[in-house]
């Protein structure tokens, strides 16, 4: 018997990694890059203390405050661990995943006693696509770590509600986790509920339920009334939600609609994607607001007759109904989000349909064994299917939204990264079109007006990347990157000090974007203040160690002051972050016949050329150093590939090639 047990586990995990393999090496995508990627506080351990006291350490983006300093804790982790290789991040999202399930099966082997039916439930949760979105999306790592917590607290609450022995041991042990996953994300609320429904509707064999009743109820009150008081401290109110795009009241209209199309998500998951589309509701006279609420009474009717009855497969029933009710409720009626649905918030309540589905394959299976093991077997070979399709959709995130605008083409979020998609493909003019309708959407959103900023200003047409990051601004005025590319504007114009200014501002809002120091200290290079560039750059790379940029700012400038040693140095590490630009092997060439060792710089035109070979510079500096090692043919000819390439523009390479010219073809 133990032996097949330890088969049946082995095959779980062979299966789960053959599903999930196709998630490596993954990418960061969409709002993984504001809350992870660009979010310099989760680079250093040392932030931690701050992670609990300041909500806008959640994002780069200032005003994208939430607090969750667990989960931020969790990020840093893994930034110490696997840095910025998001294989590793993907490899913790899956682990989690991993021991949820895990968890989920000692619940259901607690609820229904019998190993079959957990079996059933565990491995419908495993390998659903919904979660296999939430593997792939690492910003989903939130909705992972909750269910941890949560799971990790039911199962610590009912062995507190049997055991006796040892009951202030697990309900220290449950109010921890509790603490735990309020401080991971505020959906961590659901839990006295998901207890209360377990206390009620399940039967355990415990002693003094009335008086634990009173003693699980009473701290859990003050734990709540704690965390809401922390979140007034910290906002200014309990339930914030920063840029909402609609009523409070039509969004909590709209998310009744919630509650039935996330079941049909769950059925039907074909339909997966990074965002979807739910129609506002403005009246709870719609017909699907109206149908929705019609339905959730009915469906609380139900959980009221179960627990007046004594039907103990009834009771089960009503347990996962209400579970999936309860963690839904964070989302889809109390807190009001700008997201109106996403898998990140279904994956929470996931288990509470898994649970409805193995009553019912349960009651099948001990009635006709073989005709439901074909369906579960169909179920799951489609849902392998989906994950293995999905993983390689989230490789690249081109597909990921060109997937999201087949089942969302009118969401304003999906319009705006299709168009800054195109627009880095280099469909500039194609990407003003979606980004254009995504602004009429939603006016009030920045994202998009910052876009259509950025794809002006590579179209070279400086006066509306102006006029749009203005825009953007004007709407967001802590939106640092804007007023950093406003800056770069003011800079071409030969505003000095007005980019300083800007770029000044984009510090003060959001201190800790590296790159607005890099720009700033290139600007006070120019301006001839090399000692405050330096403390630029400087702090910029404290920042962000990789910001390959700064190296190479700091370059030129130790460059220019003669100190080519530290020149060296921070080429070469402008070198290993952007080895093909051309323009750090040129100047690493330029330092090497600084110090007299032509042969090196030799190696490093020539890595220059490899990457462009019309870079008439770049030949100039391969035939001096070819010059100074006595290769005089070679040199030559390489002048005359420099000259080939010389545009008529550059009067100052002219000059520099008649001169080299001179010295290898004396009179």
């Amino acid at each position: 018997m133990a032996l097949k047990k330890h088969i049946g586990w082995l095959i779980f995990l062979l299966g789960f990694i053959a599903c999930y393999w196709r998630v490596f090496p993954g990418d960061f995508h969409y709002d993984d890059y504001h809350s992870i990627r660009w979010n310099t506080w989760l680079v250093s351990l040392g932030n931690t203390g701050r992670f609990f006291l300041d909500p806008s350490c959640f994002s780069a983006d200032p005003q994208a405050r939430m607090y969750r300093p667990i989960l931020l804790l969790s990020y840093a982790l893994d930034y110490q661990v696997y840095g910025w290789r998001s294989w590793g991040w993907h490899l913790s999202n899956l682990l989690l995943h991993f021991f949820n399930c895990l968890l989920f099966f000692q619940i259901l082997l607690r609820i229904f006693q019998n190993r079959t039916a957990s079996w059933l439930g565990m491995l419908l949760f495993a390998f659903h696509p919904v979660s296999g979105e939430n593997i792939n999306y690492l910003n989903c790592r939130s909705s992972l770590l909750l269910v941890f917590l949560v799971f990790a607290g039911l199962i610590c609450f009912l062995s507190w509600l049997e055991n006796n022995k040892k009951s202030p041991f697990w309900f220290l042990l449950f109010n921890i986790f509790f603490i735990l996953a309020l401080f991971t994300k505020s959906a961590g609320v659901v839990f006295p509920g998901i207890c209360l429904l377990g206390f009620f509707l399940l039967d355990f064999p415990g002693e003094n339920r009335g008086k634990k009743f009173l003693m699980f109820f009473l701290p859990q009150i003050f734990l709540i009334l704690g965390y809401l008081a922390v979140r007034k401290m910290l906002f200014g109110g309990i339930l914030y939600a920063y840029h909402l795009p609609r009523p409070v009241w039509v969004n909590f209209i709209t998310e009744l609609k919630a509650y039935f199309w996330y079941l049909g998500l769950v059925l039907f998951p074909h339909q997966v994607s990074i965002e979807h589309s739910l129609k506002e509701s403005k009246s709870l006279f719609e017909p699907g607001s109206l149908l929705s609420f019609i339905g959730l009474i009915m469906l609380f009717a139900f959980l009221l007759r179960a627990f007046l009855r004594k039907e103990k497969s009834l009771r089960i029933l009503a347990f996962f109904l209400g579970g999936y009710l309860v963690c839904l409720a964070p989302t889809s009626s109390i807190i009001p989000l700008n997201v109106l649905v996403s898998e990140r918030a279904l994956y929470p309540a996931l288990w509470g349909i898994c649970g409805i589905f193995t009553s019912g394959f349960f009651w099948l299976w001990e009635r006709k064994k073989i005709p439901t093991a074909i369906c579960l077997g169909l179920i799951l070979v489609s849902y392998f299917s989906l994950n293995w399709k999905r993983a390689y959709i989230w490789q690249k995130e081109e597909l990921v939204f060109k997937e999201a605008m087949r089942w969302a083409p009118d969401n304003p979020r999906v319009l705006a990264e299709w168009g800054r998609i195109l627009a880095e493909s280099g469909e500039k003019r194609k990407a003003i079109k979606y980004l254009t309708r995504a602004y009429q959407l939603l006016p009030d959103s920045g994202s998009s007006v910052f876009n259509l900023g950025n794809v002006y200003f590579d179209l070279g047409e400086l006066g509306l990347a102006k006029k749009y990051f203005k825009k953007a601004i004007e709407l967001n005025p802590r939106d640092a990157q804007a007023r950093v590319n406003l800056a770069l504007i003011y800079q071409l114009e030969g505003k000095l000090e007005l980019a300083r200014w800007e770029l000044e501002q984009a510090i003060k809002v959001s201190p800790g974007l590296a790159l607005a120091h890099n720009n700033l200290g290139d600007l006070f290079r120019k301006m001839g203040r090399d000692d405050l560039a330096e403390q630029e750059f400087q702090r910029a790379l404290e920042l962000e160690p990789g910001l390959g940029i700064a190296h190479y700012n700091l370059g030129l400038l130790y460059k220019e002051r003669g100190d080519y040693e530290k020149a060296l140095a921070h080429f070469k590490k402008a070198y290993e972050f952007a080895p093909a630009n051309p323009d750090i092997s040129l100047q690493l060439a330029v330092v090497y016949l600084k110090i007299a060792q032509p042969g090196e710089a030799e190696k490093w035109a020539r890595k220059a050329l490899a990457i462009d070979s019309k870079l008439a510079r770049a030949w100039y500096y391969l035939a001096l150093a070819q010059k100074e090692q006595g290769k005089r043919e070679k040199a030559i000819e390489s002048l005359e590939n420099a000259r080939a390439y010389l545009s008529l523009s550059d009067r100052e390479l002219k000059a520099e090639l008649d001169e080299l010219e001179k010295e290898l073809n004396p009179p």
